[in-house]
């Protein structure tokens, strides 16, 4: 289960499957060791720590071929489209294993699982857009400029908190007043 077939399924009865297992022992991994303790603690982590490392091929499949099925720190179960690379598993365990100090267990899904990253991205940003469209103000500036579009929605960056000085906040007004 640790080695997708060519057609994409799980080659677990295999015995090409059986070979490639003895032949890969890092890629095997005891279950019932504890998980990592440090390291990603989502999968969207685990995608960023791919692009961090730079791992260029990986972390594109990630985003645009996997669905995610079950993920849990030490464990992945994902299904993968036809982009996926053949060793896309035992390559992501090596790696993860490798950044980690931890063993990492990356196996084939049973269920559809979850839209892949890039899908989940375009519709937070669809309904971003949509959500800014329906605004009175974009509406105002629509009607008042005939045929224009709102072409990009952009998140802001929450400005950082600003403390303020006892010493010249003028909404002080407990305790002694500076002269």
């Amino acid at each position: 289960e640790l080695f997708p077939s060519a057609s994409g399924g799980a080659a677990a009865g295999d015995g090409a499957a059986s070979a490639a297992l003895a032949e890969a022992p890092e890629a095997v991994v005891d279950v019932n060791e504890a998980a990592p303790e440090s390291g990603p603690r989502t999968f969207e982590a685990v995608i960023a720590l791919f692009a961090e490392k730079r791992e260029a091929i990986l972390h594109t499949s990630l985003m645009n071929d996997v669905h995610l099925g079950r993920f849990e720190p030490g464990r992945i179960e994902r299904r993968t489209g036809a982009g996926a690379p053949a060793d896309l598993a035992p390559r992501m365990s090596r790696l993860l294993g490798r950044w980690t100090g931890a063993p990492w267990l990356v196996t084939i899904s049973s269920e559809a699982g979850a839209p892949t990253m890039r899908a989940q991205h375009e519709a937070a940003a669809r309904e971003r857009q949509g959500e800014a469209v329906d605004h009175p103000l974009v509406q105002a500036a629509l009607e008042a400029f005939p045929g224009a579009t709102v072409a990009a929605v952009h998140q802001r960056a929450t400005p950082p908190a600003v403390e303020s000085d006892p010493a010249t906040d003028t909404d002080n007004i407990e305790g002694d007043v500076p002269q």
